[in-house]
């Protein structure tokens, strides 16, 4: 019994005595037991320094502490730590852990207890300066280029100094560089200054086609068979470039004679020819029935717009339309009148105000001779065909009046007809008479006594 205490107690101080402890400045390491044969490793340990311009880069850690690495376990990420001051001619490319470009706050790998540099990694740049003047005392702009590098000129052009000079190219003493250019591998900093033609400015005035930019000729000469530009015009052909009234490109935009342009320089002209066949549309409109808020009249259209074809640049016609109650408003449609735009965009407006109409009432008064009708002036409605009139109705101004009304004509009472309220303006002058019938009648009524209760007639 004796014997396997003993020998259980000193299985337990070999155990105890394999158990680890240990600590770093970075954090505190877990305890690890050793039970048998198996173990529990610890986890390894990385320490990432930093490195700029060869020498440690120092940053603040997440305790605001001054420090130059981070100490990482398989899983972790590091954390950002700026960017170090470049050196003149420098752009900071970003951290790299040999060819590797770090992503701070992306997991990192760590497979074994060691030191991993990242390193600070620099382009080293040169200068191209671009002058304003050919003595190059004023600079126009600098720009940087990565050594053995090409820099594109990007169509960059120093301002003429005077009217009758205009930019040529850029030169460093021995190349030349075309605006739209490219300076070819920059292995130190450049020096470029321009150099100005001599010569005089040809304008174009495209006369309502698209915009061509003036041209500059060395000498103030454009000789015959030049290429000119060919302006646009929707609706047209271009005819030629003319300097007055006489042509000096043809349609293709080929000088046809030479043309010599004074200091001042010279402007010529686009002529076109108009396509007969342009589409525009024409709309009919119908004057509203009743006032806006306002107290005016605006109008509808009376029928989907009708596409009519014509020659550009001519007034826009349109055929005659009818509408039953509606004149031509002369005025409006003069003052719509337009010519036709090449595009297809015009819109001819044509406009149709309502005809007014009137409306008589009349009442038969004796006289010793027959007697006669006689209009109730003061009950007379003048309005446009369509209009409300409701109100106006003569049983709703007064009692008075009768609810009912014979309609008949100009100089007749007589009709079949009979009018006992009005809506809207009818088509047309209207004569209403008198009805007497409306002013009495006869009301039978029968009554029958009920015994309560009984049901019995």
């Amino acid at each position: 019994m004796n014997k396997r205490f003993m020998s259980l107690l000193l299985v337990l101080v070999m155990v105890f005595s394999l158990l680890p402890f240990g600590a770093s400045a970075e954090g505190t390491q877990g305890v690890y037991a050793v039970f048998g044969e198996g173990a529990y490793a610890q986890p390894a340990r990385a320490t990432y320094k930093f490195v700029a311009h060869g020498a440690p880069y120092q940053f603040n850690n997440e305790k605001g502490e001054s420090t130059d690495q981070q100490i990482l376990i398989n899983g972790d990420s590091l954390y950002d730590v700026g960017e170090p001051m470049p050196n003149a001619h420098e752009t900071f490319d970003g951290w790299y852990v040999g060819d590797q470009k770090v992503e701070f706050g992306t997991p990192m790998t760590v497979t074994a207890n060691g030191e991993v540099e990242v390193v600070a990694r620099f382009t080293e740049m040169q200068t191209v300066t671009f002058y304003a003047d050919a003595a190059g005392t004023v600079v126009l702009t600098v720009k940087e280029v990565a050594k053995n590098a090409d820099l594109a000129i990007d169509g960059l052009k120093a301002p003429a100094a005077a009217a009758t000079s205009n930019f040529a190219y850029w030169t460093n003493g021995t190349n030349q560089y075309a605006a739209d250019g490219t300076v070819q591998n920059v292995t130190a900093d450049v020096e470029l200054k321009p150099v100005f033609a001599t010569g005089a400015w040809l304008s174009f005035s495209a006369n309502g086609g698209s915009y061509n930019a003036p041209q500059f000729f060395e000498n103030g000469n454009v000789a015959s068979g030049t290429k000119l530009p060919v302006p646009t015009r929707a609706g047209y052909a271009f005819a030629g470039w003319y300097d007055e009234s006489t042509q000096v490109a043809n349609a293709s935009g080929n000088v046809t004679s030479a043309i010599s342009i004074p200091a001042d320089g010279k402007t010529l002209t686009a002529q076109w020819t108009a396509n007969n066949n342009v589409a525009y549309k024409v709309a009919y409109w119908q004057q509203n029935a009743n006032p806006d808020e306002n107290g005016e009249f605006g109008y509808s259209l009376a029928e989907k717009p009708v596409t009519k074809y014509g020659t550009a640049g001519e007034d826009a016609s349109y055929d005659p339309r009818t509408y039953e109650g509606f004149s031509l408003n002369p005025t409006a449609t003069n003052n719509a009148r337009t010519t036709i735009k090449g595009d297809g965009t015009t819109i001819r407006n044509v406009y149709f105000d309502r005809n007014e109409y009137t409306i008589r009432f009349y009442h038969y008064q004796s006289s010793w001779s027959g007697g006669s009708w006689i209009e109730y002036t003061n009950l007379r409605i003048t309005a446009k065909y369509g209009q409300n009139v409701s109100d106006k109705w003569p049983s709703r101004i007064s009692p008075e009046y009768p609810t009912s009304w014979i309609i008949g004509t100009e100089y007749s009472s007589q009709g079949t007809s009979y009018a006992t309220s009005l809506a809207t303006m009818p088509l047309g002058d209207q004569y209403y008479y008198y009805n007497n019938d409306t002013k009495s009648w006869t009301m039978n009524e029968n009554y029958y006594l009920d015994p309560i209760g009984t049901g019995a007639p």
